[in-house]
Formats: C-alpha cells, sequence, structure tokens
C-alpha cells in the first residue's frame, strides 16, 4: 500500500485524504481499513466526499483548483461585521480578537486579506479580552472591504501558478496640494523610491504637468464616474 498514491492531511482530529487514479476507491478503503486495524476512532456521520470539500473552515475545490474560506465561515464573518455596524461599531474585546485569529487563518489561503488585517492586529494587541469599545475608524473601514469582498463571492483563490522572473509594470508618483491631486502611472516604465532619481522622470513628468515626453494619442482618459468606486462611495 505504499506504494500507492494519496495525500494525507491531519489536523488535531481532522482527517482530509485524497487519492487519485483508476484504482481510487480500491486505495481509499484500504487506507481506512489500515487506520481501523490500529483502532483510530471514525465518526463515520460526519464523512463527507467529492470535489468540494470544506476542511477546518477552508473550502478546496478540486474542479476548479482552487481553495479558501468556507461558504459557512463566509457567512460568519459577514454576520460579525453586520452585527458591529448595527452596534455603531462598539464591540468586546474577545469577540474581536476571535474574529482575527480566524480571518488571520484563512488568510494563509486569501492572501488578499493580509494587508487588511493589520489595522486589527495593531489594534488587538493593546486590547484586553473584557473590553468594551468603539472601534477605531481603520478598523471598521477594513472590514467593510473584507465583507464587500465576501458578499460579491471572492472566497476562493486560484492555486498558485508557476512563478514567472520579477520585472517593472510601472512608474507612478503622487502629488497633494491645495485643490489638486495627482496620481499619475506610466504603464511598463519603477518607483519613485528608487536609487537612481532618474528611473522615474516620466512619471514626475506627468505629476508636474510636463506631456512633452509622451504621445498623447497613448494616454487613458480616465474620469472618477468610470471608476469602481462603491466600496468608496459605502464609506461617506
Amino acid at each position: 500500500m505504499l506504494t500507492l498514491w494519496n495525500l494525507q492531511l491531519l489536523y488535531v482530529d481532522d482527517l482530509h485524504l485524497l487519492t487519485a487514479g483508476p484504482d481510487k476507491f480500491l486505495t481509499l478503503w484500504m487506507i481506512l481499513a489500515a487506520y481501523e486495524v490500529v483502532g483510530t476512532p471514525f465518526a463515520y456521520h460526519k464523512f463527507k466526499g467529492g470535489l468540494e470539500v470544506d476542511y477546518i473552515g477552508y473550502h478546496v475545490s478540486y474542479s476548479s483548483w482552487s481553495a479558501g474560506v468556507s461558504d459557512s465561515r463566509a457567512r460568519w464573518v459577514i454576520s460579525w461585521v453586520n452585527n458591529a455596524e448595527e452596534a455603531k461599531w462598539v464591540v468586546v474585546g474577545r469577540t474581536v480578537i476571535e474574529l482575527t485569529g480566524r480571518l488571520t487563518f484563512v488568510a494563509r489561503v486569501l492572501t488578499w486579506l493580509k494587508p487588511f488585517l493589520a489595522p486589527l492586529h495593531s489594534w488587538t494587541s493593546v486590547l484586553a479580552r473584557g473590553t468594551a469599545c468603539r472601534m477605531p475608524v481603520l478598523v471598521h473601514l477594513s472590514l467593510i472591504y473584507i465583507r464587500a469582498q465576501l458578499e460579491e463571492g471572492h472566497r476562493l483563490a486560484p492555486a498558485p501558478s508557476k512563478p514567472t522572473s520579477l520585472k517593472q509594470a510601472f512608474r507612478t508618483d503622487a502629488k497633494c496640494e491645495q485643490g489638486e491631486s495627482v496620481f499619475p502611472a506610466v504603464v511598463t516604465a519603477g518607483t519613485d523610491n528608487r536609487s537612481n532619481p532618474q528611473e522615474n522622470v516620466e512619471a514626475d513628468d506627468i505629476t508636474n504637468h510636463r506631456f512633452g515626453r509622451f504621445n498623447s494619442a497613448l494616454r487613458v482618459e480616465v474620469n472618477f464616474e468610470d471608476l469602481p468606486m462603491s466600496i468608496f462611495n459605502a464609506l461617506q
């Protein structure tokens, strides 16, 4: 049996068993029989199988080569944020710590969550479990965004593909003055923090309204009305 392909994940007392190939069912029964021989106590009424499986809060989809948070866990997060919003963002420390722990666990797969967990970790690091207080603005804004993403169905992430070589995607700059904010980007061009200031001349030129280096036919006109700003509008 040691020559038969199988994958076993064990987390505390939760077993995830994967077999494949023409003898997958035979392999599955042989493995379960081996566990029984050594006296493993299985709760067979909890067994589930298929190509779509929930496992310790994760959802694994072998049919779409993706993984993420289970539907029940996603609905729990959405409900938690809804309840906190109804309470005017006044929460008890222990519940926030529980939420942060669950989201951190999920972020091992849904990596887009990680930047939005930073405010939660910063706050919970100094928050007593028994404290009841109002959330800092940045914390509940992060939760509003996470809720919106889960409500839109972004609870799964595709399996990572073969890594490609890193290269510059664009160069950017920013300027904010009285009555004016500029956020230019030049496609296929580093950032303003490079050691060589000459590397970001194009983005600097756009910031300062110097367009002599550019072909106006390649300019992309963008209006705020054309951008997906629903999440920002919801924060007003």
